[in-house]
């Protein structure tokens, strides 16, 4: 059972990042990085497809690139998001063997050009707009490390959990 696996603590911060990294990380620091399908939204036919994107999270911001050799030799993001512009983090599993999370941003005067590049999903909360950035992966494993260490950094979601 998935949530057994969490209540003992495997998916703790500290199983996942050294606590004297921890308490050392300097800003621009790369927290966390990895592979992982992102999950991209057809224009017009409401269709999704998928693409590995090389992802990188520091304390600052989350971005992805269209692959790890594109980081190291160009270091140009795809799309970068201010983690003070994350609201929350979600996760699922499907019956397909697959697993999902997203990460939901704020829509405002700051992040409004991003909706276009990262040709992901927009939805109405209330009287807010958000941005979807939603991820694939066929590890359990992995997609908990990402929730976790994401969830430990973002602001918004310290203040809720």
């Amino acid at each position: 059972n998935d949530s057994r696996k969490i209540k003992n603590g495997q998916f703790n911060i500290k199983n996942i990042i050294p606590e004297y990294r921890l308490t050392h990380l300097r800003n621009n620091e790369i927290i966390y990085c990895g592979t992982l399908e992102k999950i991209f939204k057809i224009a017009g036919n409401n269709a999704i497809t998928y693409s590995k994107r090389f992802c990188i999270f520091t304390k600052k911001y989350f971005s992805y690139y269209k692959s790890k050799e594109i980081y190291i030799s160009i270091n140009k993001p795809i799309l970068q998001i201010e983690n003070k512009y994350i609201l929350r983090i979600e996760h699922t599993s499907l019956n397909n063997g697959n697993y999902y999370f997203g990460i939901i941003c704020e829509v405002n005067e700051k992040t409004k050009d991003l909706i276009e590049k990262a040709n992901s999903f927009v939805t109405n909360e209330g009287n807010t707009n958000e941005l979807l950035l939603g991820f694939k992966t066929q590890d359990y494993k992995t997609m908990m490390k990402w929730v976790t260490v994401l969830k430990y950094f973002i602001p918004q979601q310290k203040n809720q959990s």
